[in-house]
């Protein structure tokens, strides 16, 4: 599927979890995350990565498996929004960070 108007964007994403952390609606997962200890969703962060680098290498190794190593990928980035989103750290900061980076590259 090639980027389109009808894909959530990261930002759409955080989005999203701001609204849950405002809310805090009754048995949403991201609500549960928001409320318990930072480190939970640090935790899932370094959890869904370690899972993701793993798809990633039996695709490397057989070929196959892009759907899970997909998968593992929306799940680390999905974590790492929550996580930011619970320490106050807009995706901008990122993006700038990313920028900065470039910039100082090129």
């Amino acid at each position: 599927m090639a980027e389109n108007e009808s894909c959530l964007s990261i930002e759409g994403l955080e989005r999203i979890i701001l609204d849950r952390k405002q809310k805090m609606p009754a048995g949403s997962y991201v609500g549960s995350l928001l409320s318990e200890e930072t480190d939970r969703s640090a935790q899932k962060v370094v959890e869904e990565a370690g899972e993701f680098a793993i798809a990633s290498t039996r695709m490397g190794i057989t070929g196959q498996g892009e759907p899970q190593v997909v998968s593992e990928a929306a799940d680390v980035a999905f974590h790492l929004l929550v996580t930011l989103v619970k320490l106050n750290i807009p995706w901008i900061r990122i993006r700038e960070e990313l920028t900065k980076r470039h910039a100082e590259k090129t």
